[in-house]
């Protein structure tokens, strides 16, 4: 009798798949609906879960759009390091203190402008417009960071930011000097 290697699949329940992908619940078993991810396995009469290998594969497959700034940089890192991004050792690049996917204490949480400074050290004598990181080079992937080059959230569209800010001015009129904290207000002009 030969020992078997073979290691079972793992499975993933609900909350552990929607920790590795970019959609919340809803969308997610929408997603599912449509054939985009793979129907769950039946573990009881309640339970379901989802085999770790086909959602990665599907991962792999749709592009990093609509990821967070912060995944974009954890992702960048994993592909960057080519193994757990935590493990990385360049501490002189901008993205070293998030490279585990948490923002540490006392480091920048404007993400936005931390992918725009990586993306002026990649090509400083260009002009981010240009970059031609968004697709297929040279048999490289596009690069996660290339939809913040600009220093904006391209998910975010002008009216979503311009309520933003006009809530948080809001927010300091009506608290004055009693706000419980500081609201963060986007420096940049609507479009």
């Amino acid at each position: 009798m030969q020992p078997d290697h073979h290691k079972p699949e793992r499975l993933l329940r609900l909350p552990a798949v929607l920790a590795r992908i970019p959609y919340k619940r809803s969308r997610f078993l929408a997603l599912v609906r449509e054939g985009v991810f793979p129907r769950p396995v039946k573990l009881g009469p309640r339970a379901v879960a989802w085999p770790e290998s086909q959602i990665d594969a599907v991962m792999e497959r749709i592009p990093c759009l609509h990821l967070s700034p912060l995944r974009v940089i954890a992702t960048f890192c994993r592909e960057c390091f080519v193994g757990p991004a935590g493990a990385c050792t360049v501490k002189s690049c901008v993205f070293w203190p998030y490279r585990r996917g948490t923002i540490p204490d006392g480091s920048s949480r404007e993400l936005v402008k931390v992918i725009k400074e990586y993306c002026a050290g990649c090509l400083p004598e260009e002009n981010p417009v240009g970059c031609s990181a968004g697709g297929e080079y040279r048999g490289l992937a596009p690069c996660p960071c290339w939809p913040f080059r600009m220093g904006r959230n391209p998910y975010i569209g002008p009216e979503v930011r311009e309520n933003r800010r006009q809530y948080a001015l809001g927010q300091l009129n009506l608290l004055g000097s009693q706000a419980l904290c500081a609201p963060r207000i986007d420096a940049t002009p609507p479009a």
